[in-house]
């Protein structure tokens, strides 16, 4: 079980408003962005410290990556809904951006960046991103009790009995009114 502190201010994180939530994931893809450059270089050049010489990559990723991905409209998914939708956002906020760092190197003169370099940052863009917001989203889920995987009775009984309401307003038996177990219970007022 968690400790009462832990799940108290992951909740008052949960209460921020949404685009102070939005402006803090997009200042940690913006610091993460050049630490991702430097691991797609020592990977491409198999060494531990890599010699970079185009240091400007490391401004023009997280200037390049954090638009591409807000116009994609990987900013506008919540954490608790992660799903096909935000993974194709996500993948053409990446791709996007790859193809933009890679032009804008290749237009600049007297450098020298392996072609490679700018598909691993890509790769390694979309394992962060995708890891990141799905381990992000179970550690809420482990934290806050299951808080984000509950939903309303009413919203569940709506859900499951629309084909039949639906038959029934058509045919003129249906008077508005749902007949729900849980008022019978007495969990809702």
């Amino acid at each position: 079980m968690t400790s009462k502190v832990l799940y108290f201010s992951v909740y008052r994180l949960t209460l921020l408003p949404r685009t102070l939530k939005r402006l803090v994931m997009m200042i940690a893809d913006a610091l993460v962005a050049p630490l991702l450059i430097w691991v797609a270089f020592a990977l491409r050049l198999s060494e531990l410290q890599p010699n970079i010489q185009d240091p400007w990559l490391f401004l023009a990723a997280p200037a390049i990556l954090v638009p591409a991905l807000y116009i994609a409209g990987f900013y506008r998914s919540m954490i608790r809904y992660v799903g096909a939708e935000v993974a194709w956002s996500m993948f053409a906020g990446v791709s996007a951006a790859v193809v933009l760092l890679a032009a804008a190197s290749y237009m600049v003169p007297a450098t020298w960046v392996p072609r490679s370099v700018f598909l691993i940052w890509g790769a390694l863009s979309l394992l962060y991103l995708g890891g990141c917001r799905f381990v992000l989203r179970r550690f809420l889920v482990h934290v806050l009790g299951g808080v984000f995987d509950r939903q309303d009775a009413e919203f569940l009984e709506a859900y499951e009995t629309k084909v039949p309401l639906g038959r029934m307003a058509r045919e003129g038996e249906y008077n508005g009114l749902i007949e729900s177990p849980c008022y019978e219970r007495g969990d809702m007022t």
